[in-house]
């Protein structure tokens, strides 16, 4: 069961977000990724889809980077810690389709709350939360 982590070296919150999510689960079903292009890498090496990815955007402009990988993520479960609330963030967000939004100014608990979550729903048997599938409709 893998679970792919995404936040630039920069990150200090970053590095608190999987820290909090290695205190709830097992360190090895977590790859991090410090790197964007190490993260696509390791993503399509994958023999099959990730569990979830977690990713984290430190700033608007990361947020533009990761969304401008959205073909590599489709049918991946996706749990994004945005940098702020404002509306143009979260709106920039959504354009991934994630599963869960979490914010940096935050503990982080119900991000690992989640991640739990899905790996409890894996491990019963199920498939954990839905992924989105690639979508036929054209957005404006």
């Amino acid at each position: 069961m893998n679970i792919l982590f995404y936040a630039d070296t920069v990150a200090a919150d970053g590095d608190r977000l999987l820290q909090k999510i290695e205190s709830q689960v097992s360190p090895d079903v977590i790859q991090a990724y410090r790197s964007l292009d190490g993260f696509k890498q390791g993503l399509l090496r994958q023999k099959q889809k990730p569990k979830a990815v977690i990713l984290f955007a430190a700033d608007a402009a990361e947020l533009k980077l990761l969304a401008s990988m959205d073909k590599l993520l489709t049918d991946v479960r996706i749990l994004l810690v945005l940098p702020d609330r404002s509306p143009k963030t979260v709106a920039a967000g959504y354009r991934l389709w994630p599963r869960y939004i979490g914010y940096a100014d935050s503990d982080f608990g119900d991000v690992a709350a989640v991640v739990l979550q899905i790996l409890k729903l894996c491990r019963a048997g199920g498939q954990g939360l839905p992924a989105r599938k690639e979508s036929t409709f054209e957005t404006v």
